[in-house]
């Protein structure tokens, strides 16, 4: 089990790295431990709430867009068992991606503010697609200069597993995803600043962090910096 979730992640997170966006169904690497070539994070911070807002409206197109794609042929490629299913799905509550980046993460000391790690991030929000209450797709959003847009459709394995996490579960809004790609580890968080909280959304034990553990971010960060001072810079 722990291959297939750690496969999972980072499958996830070598498509988050890439450049290259996709517009039809995702699809997964066929080596997912190769690591990107061209690893993009935006200089520039972006704010949680207004990438939030700036996404819902490319979220709604998108979802349009997937239940345009679940045809009978096509319904179970898009996360559907059947195309009339699709018809009555929603969009769930969506989580921010934030990433941080390996370099900022190498420097960092415990008894800092993590707040700047957590602005280190690409503009992608996933936008679970719920049937019922059931989460049965994604729909993937981005940012590129001002433009938001649906990248990627599909069942989306970061979704499942933060759901699947163990506590820190916040309220409505509160909870928002943390990748470290080169290092494959993501995390369910909420908070912000000192206040943060991270949850790993499977056992890293190389690193000391177990699924379902609820950590400050500064110690979860703090675990993770020596590894990162020994790493090559790519993703593992």
């Amino acid at each position: 089990m722990r291959s297939i979730a750690t496969s999972l992640v980072f499958a996830v997170l070598f498509v988050m790295g890439c450049t290259n966006t996709s517009h039809g169904p995702s699809a997964a690497p066929k080596d997912v431990n190769s690591p990107p070539q061209n690893l993009k994070v935006e200089t520039q911070p972006v704010n949680m709430k207004d990438a939030l807002a700036q996404s819902k409206q490319a979220a709604t197109e998108g979802l349009a867009t997937l239940q345009g794609l679940a045809t009978q042929e096509k319904a179970a490629g898009s996360g559907f068992i059947t195309a009339e299913e699709a018809k009555s799905a929603t969009l769930g509550q969506p989580l921010a991606v934030l990433l941080v980046r390996l370099d900022q993460l190498a420097r960092y000391k415990p008894e800092e503010d993590p707040a700047p790690l957590l602005q280190s991030t690409s503009p992608k929000v996933i936008y679970p697609v719920l049937v019922g209450e059931r989460v049965r797709s994604a729909v993937t959003v981005t940012r590129k200069g001002d433009r938001w847009s649906a990248t990627g459709f599909g069942a989306d394995p970061l979704v499942a597993l933060a759901r699947q996490a163990e506590g820190g579960a916040g309220g409505v809004g509160e909870k928002y995803l943390v990748t470290v790609p080169a290092l494959g580890v993501a995390f369910s968080a909420t908070g912000i600043g000192r206040e943060a909280q991270l949850v790993p959304l499977i056992d890293y034990p190389e690193y000391g962090l177990k699924k379902g553990q609820v950590l400050p971010a500064s110690r979860a960060f703090a675990q993770l910096v020596e590894p990162a001072k020994r790493h090559d810079g790519q993703p593992s």
